[in-house]
C-alpha cells in the first residue's frame, strides 16, 4: 500500500528484517505521551500492513469513564489513527466494539471518550452488532464473524486488566467483542468458556495487537465498584497477539500455565524494557465471591457480560438507589447470584439470583430469582425492590 515516503521515520524506510521470531515491545509512559509511545512501537515492531484499510477493535464493554480502567482509553486509540493517517495518507481507519444488550452504543461512545473522532480525523465508529458477518466453521457449528477482518487489517487493541472468570482480560479476550449476542452467551451458558477463547484465537489472529495498561485494573475486575486501578504505565503490543498477551500476564504477576484460555507463545522477543523493569503484578480476583456493603455476589465462568450489564445499569438509577437505601439497602440482601453457580451458599432466605442461568440453582436451594437472558434493568429494579419489600414485612412478624 501507498505510504508517506517525505516522513521522518517511516516505516518504508527501514530494511526488511530477516527475523522469523516475533517482538514484543514494551513501552513506558503515560496517556499524555501516548503518540510517541505508539510510533515507537509500531516502528520497532516491524509490522508492514498489507491492505490500504484499518478495523481497530477496542475495549468498549459498557460506558464507562476512560480512566475507570475497564475500556481501552481513548488516548491510545487516537495515538493509532493519528500514527495511521500520518504514514499511511488516505487509508480508511474503522473503529468498531459490541456491547451488552440493553446498552446504547452512542452512549458508550460518548461515556468513553471516543465521540469526537469521526469529525475530528474522518474514520468511522460501528457497533459491530450492525455489520455485515461471513459465515466460519467452528467446532460447534458456525460462527459469524465480521467481514471486517477480511476487508481490513485487524488491530486488536485490548484493555489490561485481572478478570473474575478468566483471571486475566488482555488480547485473545478482548476478541471475544468480535462475536454475535447469542454465540457470547453460548460460550459461558453452552460450551466451556476457556476452551471457546481458545478456539476462537486459533480461528482469528489479529495483524496486530496492543494492550492499553498504562492504567490497569487489579482485583476483581471487571467491576467498577471497589475495584482498584493501577498505575502500571505500560503499552504493550506485538504482531503475535498470544506472545503479547504472554508478556502482559507475566507483567501483572500470572504464570502462563494459570490462566486456562492463554497458550504458552513459541518463543518470542521482548524489545524496549526489560521484564525485569515492566514487573507490576496485580492484585487477583477473589474466585468465589465479590464483596460490595457486605453481600456476597456469586459469580462463575457461566455468567455473560449480557446479565452484568443491565445489573449495573439499574444500579445507576438514582431513584432506585434511594428506594433501596430506604429498604435496608444492599445490606438488606445477602447473597446475589448470577450463572450457574452451585457451591455452597449460607443465608439462603437472603438471596436472591439474576438471569435465567439461575433457575436450576435456585429451584434446588429454595430461593427466588429473576428471570430474562438477560432480564431488564427495569425488570431488575422491580423485582430488587419487591424482595426488599418482603422482606422488610417478613421480619415485622
Amino acid at each position: 500500500m501507498e505510504k508517506n515516503p517525505a516522513t521522518p521515520g517511516n516505516p518504508m524506510n527501514r530494511k526488511k528484517s530477516s527475523r522469523t521470531m516475533p517482538l514484543v515491545i514494551t513501552a513506558q509512559g503515560t496517556y499524555r505521551k501516548a503518540y510517541s509511545m505508539i510510533e515507537n512501537i509500531f516502528i520497532q515492531s516491524g509490522y508492514e500492513p498489507k491492505k490500504n484499510s484499518f478495523f481497530i477493535k477496542p475495549n468498549l464493554v459498557d460506558a464507562f469513564h476512560p480512566r475507570s480502567g475497564i475500556v481501552t482509553h481513548p488516548a491510545v486509540i487516537e495515538a493509532i489513527i493519528q500514527y495511521l493517517q500520518r504514514y499511511y495518507p488516505g487509508a480508511e481507519i474503522i473503529i468498531g466494539d459490541s456491547c451488552g444488550v440493553h446498552v446504547s452504543f452512542a452512549r458508550v461512545i460518548r461515556k468513553t471518550g471516543y465521540n469526537h473522532f469521526e469529525k475530528k480525523y474522518g474514520v468511522r465508529i460501528l457497533s459491530l452488532d450492525t455489520v455485515e458477518r461471513y459465515s466460519q466453521k467452528w467446532e460447534h457449528g458456525i460462527l459469524k464473524l465480521p467481514t471486517l477482518l477480511k476487508t481490513h487489517e485487524y488491530i486488536n487493541v485490548a484493555k489490561m486488566k485481572t478478570h473474575l472468570q478468566t483471571s486475566v482480560s488482555l488480547g485473545i479476550k478482548n476478541q471475544k467483542g468480535l462475536l454475535e449476542t447469542n454465540i457470547k452467551k453460548n460460550f459461558h451458558r453452552t460450551y466451556d468458556l476457556h476452551n471457546c477463547i481458545i478456539s476462537l484465537a486459533d480461528l482469528v489472529q489479529p495483524d496486530f495487537t496492543i494492550i492499553d495498561g498504562i492504567l490497569s485494573l487489579e482485583g476483581n475486575g471487571p467491576l467498577d465498584t471497589g475495584t482498584p486501578k493501577k498505575d502500571t504505565g505500560l503499552i504493550i503490543a506485538s504482531t503475535s497477539m498470544i506472545a503479547a498477551d504472554n508478556v502482559a500476564a507475566t507483567i501483572m504477576g500470572y504464570d502462563i500455565n494459570e490462566i486456562a484460555h492463554m497458550p504458552v507463545a513459541q518463543g518470542f522477543e521482548i524489545v524496549g524494557h526489560s521484564l525485569e523493569k515492566c514487573m507490576r503484578p496485580h492484585v487477583r480476583p477473589n474466585e468465589k465471591f465479590v464483596e460490595i456493603l457486605n453481600t456476597h455476589i456469586y459469580i462463575d465462568k457461566t455468567m455473560c457480560t449480557q446479565c452484568a450489564v443491565p445489573f449495573k445499569d439499574a444500579f445507576r438509577d438514582p431513584v432506585f438507589l434511594i428506594k433501596v437505601i430506604g429498604l435496608g439497602g444492599l445490606r438488606g440482601i445477602k447473597n446475589i447470584i448470577f450463572g450457574k453457580y452451585s457451591g455452597s451458599i449460607d443465608n439462603l432466605d437472603n438471596t436472591i439470583g439474576f438471569g435465567d442461568c439461575t433457575s436450576k440453582t435456585a429451584r434446588k436451594m429454595g430461593f427466588p430469582t429473576v428471570q430474562g437472558c438477560p432480564p431488564t434493568p427495569e425488570t431488575i429494579k422491580k423485582h430488587y425492590i419487591q424482595f426488599l419489600k418482603n422482606k422488610k414485612k417478613k421480619n415485622k412478624h
